[in-house]
Order: structure tokens, then sequence, then C-alpha cells
């Protein structure tokens, strides 16, 4: 064969699919791909993929919950599973700065929006609850103390552990929204057992205590939160929409807030 009679054979073999077009520029990854493109979505390019040891064809690689993109955005490894953004697991939010906050000196109202409140879980790593926003399912921020019995019986209802509380069965299916992951449930100790503010370890204890892998425990110890929903009974619940905004809200009534998840 001459030698200039091989650019045609090899083009002959492409057509036959013997061999594999090495100039294809459509993504993917592989040798000649775009290395600009994100075929997988995950907020990486192809390019980044590579240098990150991540698999471009899939958006979590390790399968730890968390995009590619979103880990190395917040200094995770996206190919080991044991590095992840929360160790609970919990939901992150790349846009939530996108979310206007309104800060904690207004007062709630039902279509307002809930302020930007981050304190530290029961692994001892601060929490932003706008990391929950836009997942397309609503938020229940209970408010709880460590004095509070009432407030103890709901984290038994949700551990499906026998409460007062079955004697509500019409609430049965908001704790199988909890249980599907269907509703994020984020339970905010605000103080400890002598009515002091809570501190970190208290929502370690509460952990301890109710554990409960679907629901962070957050510590509120400068009672932002508890001074801006300012609960006048408990259990005291507070619906809040995926874009952040309040779906419910009732001093007195948990179970009317509840109701408006079903």
């Amino acid at each position: 064969m001459t030698a200039a009679s091989w650019p045609l054979f090899c083009a002959a073999l492409v057509a036959l699919g013997c061999v594999a077009d090495e100039t294809d520029t459509s993504g993917g990854g592989g040798t000649g791909g775009d290395p600009t493109a994100d075929p997988d979505a995950d907020h990486l390019s192809n390019e980044e993929e590579e240098s990150y040891g991540s698999d471009p064809l899939v958006p979590d690689t390790d399968g730890d919950g968390y995009l590619d993109g979103d880990e190395v955005l917040e200094g995770s490894d996206p190919v080991d599973p044991a590095s992840v953004i929360y160790t609970g697991g919990w939901p992150y939010q790349r846009d939530k700065d996108q979310i206007v906050d309104p800060g904690f000196e207004g007062a709630p109202v039902v279509g307002g929006v809930i302020p930007r409140f981050v304190a530290y879980d029961q692994y001892g790593q601060l929490v932003d609850l706008y990391d929950f926003a836009m997942h397309d399912r609503p938020v229940v921020i209970d408010m709880s103390a460590l004095w509070c019995e009432a407030c103890r019986q709901m984290a038994l209802w949700l551990e499906g552990e026998p409460s007062i509380y079955d004697d509500n069965p019409e609430l049965a299916p908001v704790r199988e929204l909890v249980d599907d992951g269907s509703v994020y449930w984020v339970t905010v100790i605000f103080e400890d057992g002598s009515g002091n503010a809570a501190e970190p370890q208290h929502a370690v204890a509460w952990s301890e205590t109710f554990p409960n892998p679907a629901i962070p425990v957050l510590a509120d110890n400068e009672r932002q939160m508890f001074d801006y929903l300012y609960p006048g009974l408990f259990p005291n619940i507070t619906v809040v929409n995926a874009d952040m905004t309040i779906r419910a809200y009732d001093r007195f009534d948990y179970k009317a807030v509840l109701l408006t998840l079903l």
C-alpha cells in the first residue's frame, strides 16, 4: 500500500466501524473529546475531570451523594467516598447565594423568605440552612429544647418509637415523607436542660438520645432562630418551601402546620 492511499484506507475502516474515529469532538471525556464540555453536568469540564481523576460520564464519581463539581468547590475529594461536603449527608446547593437573605430583624410571614441560618450540627460542622433550598422538596424547621418533653416525644415519633403523637394518625403520612426523603426535617435546639442557650454539644447530645440519620440537629447558640420564630407552644413547627419562602407558620398550632405537607 502506498503512502498516498493510506488515509483513504483508514477512512474506510472508520466507515465500516472497524476502528474508532479519534477525531470525534462531541465530548465524552475520551481521547479527542472536547476538553471544555461537561457531558455529565456535574460542573466539571472533561479537562477538569481528568485532573481530579473523576469520571467525565458519571456526575457523582465516588457515589457519596454529592456532584463532583460541588465537592471540588467545597474542598472535598470527588473520588473518595469518605471525603464529603457534609458528614451527615445533608443536601448542598451551590446556587444558594442567589436567595436574598432578609436577616433576622423582621417577623416571620407566610410567603416571606426564612433568614439564612448557619449553625453547628451533631457532627461539629457548620450547616447552612440555604443548602436545603431548591431541591424540589419542602423543609420542616422543628424548634426543640433539651428540657422540652413535647419536643422529645416528637423526636421519638420521628424515629417510629412509641410516642404521644401516635394518637394523631392523620400525621403518620408526614413521617413517611420524612423517612423517604420527600421532606427535609431540620431540628433546631435552642436551649439546654436549664434554659440556657444551646451550645454545639447539645446538638450532639440530642442526636445521641434520638439517633436519626435523616435529620440534622443544629444548635441555635445565639437564639437567632428562636427569637425570630418566637414559639408559643411546643412542639413548634414551621414549613418552608424549596425556594426558602415560608409555607406555613403558627406559633401555637404545630398540627395545622404539618398538615400543609399533605
